[in-house]
């Protein structure tokens, strides 16, 4: 079990249409990472942080939240799902670690060839390297308050926890 002190500390939490996603920032060698589930902003699954089986989560005052559902509504917001870049708890604000060139890539070329998830987006980060963007894009990561606002000039609903529980911005 673990003690007070190797709690893991949430960073984010992202509601979508599949579910819900807590970005876990580790203090232990056994957290970090992702916590998944299929919860709303009304009825938490991965982010229902008031139940007891949460404890080895620790939710600071001020954690963002972000409901991109009002979002993928509009075709903005759509297109930054597969536009837009991933978040990362280790980077920080206005950092951003790009995606290496993938024009030359054997393992790039051979995920585009078998029609899977990782091929379509290798092949966005590739359209993107070739028009060369200088906005982060789909395979590139930046800190969770840059991912914020992306998703907030795309039409998301954001928000942030106190006393574990979300507050609307709006």
């Amino acid at each position: 079990m673990r003690t007070e002190k190797q709690k893991d500390i949430c960073r984010l939490v992202s509601f979508g249409n599949g579910g819900d996603t807590v970005y876990l920032e580790a203090r232990s060698e056994f957290g970090g990472g992702t916590c998944t589930g299929y919860g709303k902003p009304e009825r938490p699954h991965a982010a229902d942080f008031t139940s007891e089986r949460k404890t080895n989560v620790e939710v600071p005052d001020g954690t963002p939240v972000i409901d991109i559902r009002p979002a993928l509504e509009t075709d903005q917001g759509y297109k930054w799902v597969f536009k837009g870049p991933m978040p990362s708890v280790k980077i920080k604000d206005e950092e951003v670690s790009a995606c290496p060139d993938l024009k030359d890539s054997l393992v790039a070329q051979a995920m585009m060839r078998d029609d899977n998830a990782y091929g379509t987006m290798a092949t966005l980060q590739l359209c993107h390297q070739a028009q060369q963007k200088t906005e982060p894009g789909p395979l590139d990561m930046v800190s969770v308050s840059a991912y914020v606002k992306g998703w907030k000039e795309h039409g998301a609903r954001i928000g942030h926890y106190e006393n574990r529980l979300i507050v609307w911005d709006d």
